[in-house]
């Protein structure tokens, strides 16, 4: 299957699959819908439509941006990142990206009280770009794990 017919089929797939409970407090329908469209058009060239990545050299978004999320030492992580910093999007489409991200793949990581992500925060974030990204991962990792 050529790229652009497995891009479209990946659209399709990420497009109909209900990810997100209707009534989400976070976005609303017509936000969800570009959310999507932006993270298969930004992000899943890399980390594929269901957010897998690619074992060893692109992360699983699934595994533990929930709670990168919620702790102040690792937030900018996730808007920093290159992928992240570097869309050709708007603050406020990244933010919806990034949170829809968070309550599709990692919604069990979520603890009462999440804060998503703001147009103003990811605006000052990601104009901190990360360059050298996996050490700075592990090492909020271990962090994190040390907690």
């Amino acid at each position: 299957m050529g790229i652009l017919r497995a891009a479209a089929a990946g659209m399709v797939l990420l497009l109909s699959s209900p990810a997100m409970p209707a009534d989400s407090p976070v976005l609303a329908p017509a936000e969800q819908q570009q959310a999507r469209v932006n993270f298969l058009l930004h992000c899943a060239a890399c980390h594929l439509p269901d957010g897998h990545g690619s074992p060893g050299t692109v992360p699983d978004l699934r595994e533990y941006l929930g709670e990168f999320a919620q702790h102040p030492a690792s937030r900018s992580f996730i808007a920093r990142v290159p992928g992240a910093s570097g869309a050709p999007i708007s603050d406020a489409e990244l933010a919806q990206v990034l949170n829809w991200i968070l309550i599709t793949m990692n919604g069990d990581q979520l603890r009462a009280g999440f804060q998503p992500y703001t147009a103003g925060e990811v605006g000052a974030y990601r104009r901190d770009t990360l360059i050298d990204v996996e050490p700075v991962r592990q090492a909020l990792i271990r962090d994190l794990a040390a907690e």
